[in-house]
C-alpha cells in the first residue's frame, strides 16, 4: 500500500454505521442483514467497539465487537471482521485487529475472544499464526443455519479463540505429529484419534468446495468435528498450526 493512506477509526455517526452495515452484507452475500444499522447504533452508543478501515477515503474493512464476561472477567468479544476483496493479505485485517487490541487494553480488558470457521485454512493461519490467538473450545453448529454465500447448507461449527491484549511470546509448534485427519486429494481421511501428539489437516479451499461439491464439503465438516472437535471436548489442547497448516493437538494436562 505504498503511497496510499490506510486509516483505522472508530465509528459513531449514522451514515458511517450504515455504510459499514451495507459493506458487511455485500461481503457475506447476505439476504438478511448481519449487522443492521439499528443494532450497530445501539452497540456503539452503549460503549462497544466498531471501527472501519479506509484507504484514501474508500471503505476497505470493518470490525465490531461487544463487551462480555468470561471466567468472572470482562472480555471483548470480536464479532465480525471483514476486508474487501482485493485488499486481503495486504495488512488491513491485521491493522484492524491491532486497533481493537489497543482499544481493549486502554480499558483494562485482558482478553479478546472470537469465533471462526475452523475449516477455512487462511483464517486459521491468520488467527493462530499471524495474530497468535489460542483456541479454547470447539463449538458444533454454533450459529445454526446461516443464509449467506459462504455457509449456506453447511453446519456452522466454530473454533473459539482467546487473544491477550498484552502481547505474549510466541510458542513453538511441535513438528512431526501423527495425522489423525489427513487428506487424499480433496477427500478427508480419519485415522485413530488416541494418544500423543496429533495433527488435523484441512482442505485447500473449503469455501470453493462448498459450492462445487457440497457432499464432500459436508464430509470434511464431519471429519473435523470427529477429530479436532472430539479431542478438544476431551480436554486436549490445540498448540497451533504446523508448517503444513494442520492443527496440532497434544493431550491435556
Amino acid at each position: 500500500m505504498a503511497g496510499e493512506r490506510l486509516v483505522i477509526a472508530e465509528l459513531s455517526e449514522l451514515a458511517d454505521l450504515a455504510a459499514l452495515s451495507r459493506f458487511v452484507d455485500a461481503l457475506w452475500q447476505r439476504s438478511t442483514p448481519a449487522l443492521p444499522l439499528e443494532l450497530l447504533r445501539a452497540l456503539t452508543s452503549a460503549g462497544n467497539y466498531t471501527a472501519a478501515a479506509t484507504l484514501d477515503g474508500e471503505l476497505v474493512g470493518g470490525l465490531t465487537g461487544f463487551l462480555g464476561r468470561h471466567g468472572g472477567a470482562t472480555i471483548l468479544h470480536s464479532h465480525i471482521l471483514g476486508v474487501a476483496p482485493g485488499m486481503q493479505r495486504r495488512g488491513v485485517g491485521r491493522a484492524l485487529k491491532e486497533h481493537q487490541r489497543a482499544w481493549a487494553r486502554r480499558r483494562d480488558i485482558a482478553s479478546i475472544t472470537w469465533t471462526f470457521d475452523p475449516l477455512v485454512a487462511r483464517n486459521a493461519r491468520f488467527n493462530l499464526v499471524h495474530l497468535g490467538a489460542r483456541p479454547t473450545a470447539y463449538l458444533p453448529d454454533f450459529y445454526g443455519p446461516m443464509d449467506d454465500g459462504f455457509n449456506a447448507s453447511s453446519p456452522t461449527d466454530r473454533l473459539l479463540v482467546a487473544w491477550p491484549t498484552v502481547p505474549v511470546a510466541a510458542v513453538a509448534v511441535p513438528q512431526g505429529a501423527r495425522a489423525v485427519l489427513d487428506v487424499d486429494g480433496d477427500v478427508p481421511v480419519v485415522r485413530d484419534l488416541a494418544g500423543g501428539l496429533r495433527r488435523c489437516r484441512l482442505p485447500a479451499d473449503i469455501v470453493t468446495l462448498r459450492r462445487s461439491d457440497p457432499a464432500r464439503a459436508a464430509a470434511w465438516s464431519d471429519a473435523l468435528r470427529a477429530t479436532l472437535g472430539a479431542a478438544m471436548a476431551a480436554g486436549d489442547e490445540v498448540v497451533g498450526l504446523d508448517d503444513d497448516g494442520a492443527y496440532v493437538l497434544r493431550p491435556g494436562s
